[in-house]
């Protein structure tokens, strides 16, 4: 049976199974914590706001050199955003492959260095570029570069169609080295986005809805964040309070004010105005919260915070999306349980209908689509994951899909759609969006 029409979508092809290894483009020596010290893959900020930031960002002391993280043939332009400042690509072959790291925000490039060079790893090529800024009422002058990892083969994104997370290509040394960075870390989009690797989505004017359940404490069963990253300078998300039960209690706005290597502050304004002070810190999928009473004054530490963990957060493409994943979908194994759900929002579904039957598809590099079944099996038979589906919210329906053993490394899509129930999957039989996701498979 050919493959459905609604289907037929952003389909993006990438194979690699060659185990390159990468090493930090920066000394621990040289890391500087003024602003952020290293700010994540796939997250949505700024001009990276509709597929996702597609490298890591380093933190340099003022003056620190960077470091080839895998050695190759050296190439330099003018930097894009500076005429002053250079853009750096190193290319290197293995396994027949062509891979590139490329370096932003480079201020100097090291003597004896050309266009052409060879250049090994661990070897300083240049210097970082100086960036001043504002960090709450104070100026700062830092150093920093972008750092991205790119294969050819990928056709992933809305930009930097080949850029992947570097994360899973880092040697044992240098993972444990990014860790003990990465602990130190804050940001404001923490608490939708808390991973050092995130699904960069694929999607336009991302709206990311993410869960955090109390693991221990006596604050609220469950709180939601919705981050809006359509705007490039919104630090302000929503949030609502829920019971045991999923009940919504209060809600209101949050604006979180990081502090990098410290304890960051939540201010939560209630819709009828009222003011919780907070503090809390959050980490790959933990988070430690502490707020007071409204009109309290705010804890001076995270001495009576509550604990919560996340598993997921619920990415829409738009407002308007009746089918939103939800879940990390970055990176898997070979293997690996998909911890990825489908919200489904039957106000937002047309025609007025209240059931159909919910198809979810992956697509393989180069090859055809890929059915989850009811069973947990992915396989060719285009046949509905859910038949007769009328459940609202965010439903949790592939935990028990297993990937397939021998999927090569690189990018792949998942897609969902409602279909009219018992009709073939076809355009006109749709009952709205097709949602989309990345999902990448690590070596």
């Amino acid at each position: 049976m050919k493959t459905p029409i609604l289907f037929v979508a952003l389909m993006f092809a990438v194979t690699s199974t060659t185990a390159v290894e990468l090493e930090l483009p920066i000394a621990m020596s040289d890391v500087g914590i003024a602003v952020y010290g290293v700010a994540p893959y796939g997250y949505h900020v700024a001009e990276h706001r509709f597929d996702g930031h597609p490298g890591l960002d380093f933190e340099y002391k003022p003056g620190a050199r960077i470091l080839a993280a895998h050695g190759g043939v050296f190439r330099f332009t003018a930097d894009s955003r500076d005429a002053n400042l250079k853009a750096v690509t190193i290319e290197w072959q293995e396994g027949g492959v062509n891979y590139q790291t490329f370096y932003t925000n480079v201020s100097t490039i090291e003597p004896g260095i050309t266009n052409g060079s060879t250049v090994a790893t661990g070897q300083a090529f240049g210097t970082a570029g100086s960036v001043s800024a504002t960090v709450g009422n104070h100026a700062v002058t830092y150093a920093m570069t972008h750092f991205q990892f790119a294969d050819n083969r990928v056709a992933y994104g809305l930009s930097n169609f080949s850029a992947i997370s570097p994360e899973p290509y880092f040697s044992a040394a240098a993972r444990a080295d990014l860790n003990t960075l990465w602990q130190r870390m804050q940001y404001h989009q923490m608490i939708c986005e808390p991973y050092l690797t995130t699904s960069r989505g694929v999607i336009p004017y991302p709206v990311v809805k993410r869960r955090w359940t109390r693991q221990s404490g006596s604050l609220a069963n469950t709180i939601e964040f919705t981050c809006d990253f359509a705007s490039t300078t919104t630090t302000a998300y929503s949030y609502r309070l829920l019971d045991a039960a999923g009940a919504a209690g209060e809600a209101g706005t949050a604006i979180v004010s990081a502090v990098v290597g410290g304890i960051s502050s939540i201010d939560l304004t209630t819709s009828t105005g009222g003011l919780r002070r907070g503090v809390l810190t959050v980490k790959d999928g933990t988070m430690r919260i502490d707020y007071a009473a409204s009109g309290a004054s705010r804890p001076a530490d995270l001495a009576g915070a509550s604990v919560y963990a996340t598993t997921g957060a619920t990415i829409c493409a738009s407002l308007n999306d009746a089918l939103c994943f939800g879940g990390d979908a970055s990176p898997y194994h070979a293997g690996d349980r998909v911890s990825l759900s489908v919200a489904i929002d039957w106000g937002k579904v047309g025609g007025g209908a209240t059931a159909g039957d919910l198809y979810v598809a992956l697509k393989p590099p180069g090859g055809e689509l890929l059915f989850a079944q009811q069973d947990g099996r992915w396989s060719g038979d285009v046949k509905p994951f859910v038949a007769g589906s009328n459940a609202s919210g965010e439903i949790r329906l592939l935990d028990a899909a297993l990937l397939p053993a021998g999927l090569a490394t690189g990018s792949y899509v998942v897609y969902a759609a409602l279909n009219q129930s018992e009709k073939a999957p076809a355009t006109d039989a749709l009952l709205g969006n097709i949602a989309s996701t990345s999902l990448y498979i690590a070596p």
